[in-house]
């Protein structure tokens, strides 16, 4: 069983309409009881899980694999076009002759 503490210290911030609407809809479709509780929510998420730097990390990688996953997606058309006979020297390039431009980025 928690104990819960007396809250002593309170933060104030100011919203747009749409904002503090957009807010209330997050928190009750979340099941969360007030907004105080949602604030209180996302700024222990932040701060036990890394804060920003974290997502902005995640984020970077996230678009690192993407450009990774389109490179790899192009790499296999091509590769479906030589053995379909449509490749560059009509399906007869020998894999030795696949040049440096034709490798996946590590």
């Amino acid at each position: 069983m928690s104990v819960i503490r007396r809250k002593t210290r309170t933060i104030s911030i100011r919203l747009s309409d749409d904002e503090y609407g957009a807010l209330r809809d997050v928190c009750e479709s979340q099941g969360v009881r007030s907004l105080s509780d949602f604030a209180r929510l996302a700024i222990e998420n932040l701060s036990v899980g890394g804060g920003l730097e974290a997502q902005v990390t995640v984020k970077t990688r996230l678009e690192t694999l993407a450009s990774r996953v389109d490179v790899l997606d192009l790499a296999v058309e091509r590769l479906a076009g030589i053995f379909e006979g449509n490749g560059r020297n009509g399906g007869t390039e020998p894999s030795a002759q696949l040049g440096t431009e034709d490798a996946v980025p590590a």
